[in-house]
């Protein structure tokens, strides 16, 4: 089986922008900007715009757009890293990409597993 990179890379950029992950808001500035970084907002609305990104809209609060992201990267994973002859593979799968590991003494991230 094989599969076709930059298809399932327009899908992942299609579903930042139809749940409005990546959205402009009415001043011009895109929501993955850094909003005090002159060049930071002006790469990120160019990146934006490019992907298709509506425009004139609130930005979605943190904890949205951070789900909608990570489901976005997650479909993306498990789209193409079984592809991927590089990737390492692990039994199980994570619904949380930056989910806090408990039970240490100090937290970390939870690895991508697939």
């Amino acid at each position: 089986m094989t599969i076709n990179l930059l298809d399932e890379r327009r899908l992942f950029h299609r579903q930042l922008t139809q749940t409005r992950t990546l959205s402009i808001n009415a001043e011009g500035v895109a929501s993955n900007a850094d909003k005090s970084q002159r060049l930071s907002c002006e790469v990120a609305l160019s990146i934006a715009r490019r992907l298709g990104a509506e425009e004139g809209v609130r930005k979605l609060d943190g904890q949205s757009a951070g789900k909608n992201f990570e489901a976005a990267v997650s479909a993306f994973v498990s789209a193409t890293s079984l592809h991927c002859p590089y990737c390492v593979q692990a039994s199980g799968r994570s619904s949380t990409l930056g989910a806090v590991v408990r039970g240490n003494s100090s937290p970390s991230l939870n690895p991508i597993v697939i």
